[in-house]
């Protein structure tokens, strides 16, 4: 009963943690280790790392002899010979042999060697690749979170614009009442909060929408709760003029997985060539063998026996008897462990293998590791090419996402002020109703601006981070 209550409350309590799981905001740091934990590409990825490290143990084994044992029976009819004795027998034999087989390559011309090299380095990349996968797997999170968070945004100034409208009109309606404004700007003010409904109604849809997309990245259920935290309210514009594009393009081929997966793409090629190249030379290996047999007609030799024959016989008229003394061999049947133990053979051989004419095979499979050579020195070349541009990009894209930052700041501040200065004069008369909503509308345009610039510079900035190699978070 104890153990039952135990367990019971270790479940509610187990449930309650996840409940609390599905229900409470997810950080960016948290949407990235649970994608990394459950994203099926990722999931493949370390598929491929594991068969490339299944490779490389198999290669180090191939160093080692190799060992096999068979054995066979069977039941033989009429004339045959038994293998025990090689003679002829015409009577029914069973048989049973057994063999243990071992082999060992002497040389090969570093053939196992560097294939072992090829198969530890081809294991590094695998474990590179992999990393990679994982950094961009953060970089599309990242992505989709701040797009969330900007959907988000979008959808909370929407629904405060609707709300200063709606409070707008309630104070218009109270000065139509009182005969201090006309009629026409309380209907003006209701055809404004239709439309700042319709766009706090998009706002919304639009939010939704950038939430699913997160949570279909990360792979959960439709039905699990799901919200993303808040970010911090201020965003801290650091400058990036200290760090110059040459800096960070060194730091990027020292951090980046997919640049030293493609240097090491380049050292296997080169040992592929010469893995391809022995075998132009001989090779020469060991076989030992050990066997025995046994069979049920198997026998042998025990010792002689003396025979009396006597034989009726006439000798000058006389009748008597011849007696004959012979040695008959006598035999015996052992048993099968006796039988191997007797039959038991050892042998060893060295084969030399020269090759002469491989109907071209050898030399073409020479010609393809070297074109793998160049297209693994190009694909390099290539690579730093393009984390160069990327990196150039970046730099770039965060100065000038700086730039619009502050830019939509002061625009968004004087704004605000030309705002309420219209809001002031529209709620004493001197400003019509179609002052006060251009100036409304610039207002919500300036935020929104604001809005756009925080969080593509908040991008920018992970994309320098992630060429520098730093962690992604807010």
């Amino acid at each position: 009963m104890k153990q039952m209550i135990f367990f019971l409350c270790l479940f509610m309590t187990c449930a309650g943690v996840h409940a609390q799981e599905q229900t409470s905001p997810w950080t960016l740091e948290e949407c990235v280790d649970y994608a990394r934990e459950h994203n099926l590409n990722l999931a493949l990825s370390y598929l491929d790392q594991r068969a490339a490290n299944t490779e490389a143990r198999r290669t180090r084994h191939s160093r080692w002899p190799s060992l096999s044992a068979s054995s066979n029976f069977g039941y033989n009819f009429g004339r045959t010979i038994d293998p025990t004795s090689n003679e002829f027998i015409t009577t029914g034999l069973g048989f049973n042999s057994i063999s243990v087989n071992s082999g060992l390559t002497l040389f090969n011309y570093n053939r196992i060697n560097n294939s072992i090299r090829q198969a530890g380095i081809d294991q590094q990349v695998a474990a590179l690749n992999y990393e990679q996968s994982e950094l961009d797997l953060s970089l599309q999170i990242a992505n989709l979170y701040l797009n969330a968070l900007l959907a988000k945004e979008n959808e909370k100034i929407a629904e405060t614009q609707y709300k200063n409208v709606e409070n707008q009109l309630d104070r218009t309606s109270r000065l139509v009442q009182s005969g201090a404004q006309p009629k026409a700007a309380e209907y003006e003010l209701r055809a404004e909060l239709a439309a700042q409904k319709q766009q706090w109604v998009n706002a919304e849809n639009n939010a939704y929408l950038a939430l699913l997309q997160l949570k279909q990245a990360l792979q959960l259920e439709i039905d699990t709760p799901f919200d993303i935290a808040a970010p911090p309210a201020d965003v801290q514009v650091e400058s990036m003029e200290v760090r110059s594009v040459t800096e960070i393009f060194e730091r990027s081929l020292a951090t980046q997985p997919v640049y030293r997966a493609a240097e090491m793409n380049v050292q296997s090629a080169r040992l592929g060539r010469k893995i391809s190249q022995s075998a132009f030379f001989p090779s020469l290996s060991l076989g030992l063998n050990v066997n025995s047999n046994y069979s049920t007609q198997g026998r042998f030799l025990e010792g002689t026996e003396l025979q009396t024959q006597r034989v009726p016989a006439q000798f000058q008229g006389e009748m008597g008897e011849l007696t004959f003394l012979s040695a008959s061999p006598t035999f015996v049947t052992p048993g099968w462990l006796e039988q191997m133990d007797n039959n038991l053979g050892f042998g060893f051989a060295l084969q030399l293998g020269i090759p002469i004419y491989s109907n071209y095979n050898n030399r073409a499979n020479v010609q393809q590791a070297k074109i793998q050579r160049l297209r693994a020195e190009r694909q390099l070349d290539l690579q730093e090419q393009t984390i160069r541009i990327d990196v150039e990009r970046a730099v770039a894209d965060l100065r000038a996402a700086s730039k619009s930052y502050e830019a939509s700041q002061s625009a968004f501040e004087a704004a605000q002020i030309a705002f309420e200065n219209t809001q002031k004069q529209f709620d004493l008369g001197s400003a019509s109703a179609f002052d006060f909503f251009q100036s409304q509308q610039r207002l919500q345009s300036a935020q929104l601006q604001m809005s756009v610039s925080k969080y593509d510079y908040l991008f920018r900035q992970k994309i320098v981070d992630f060429y520098l190699g730093n962690p992604i978070k807010l």
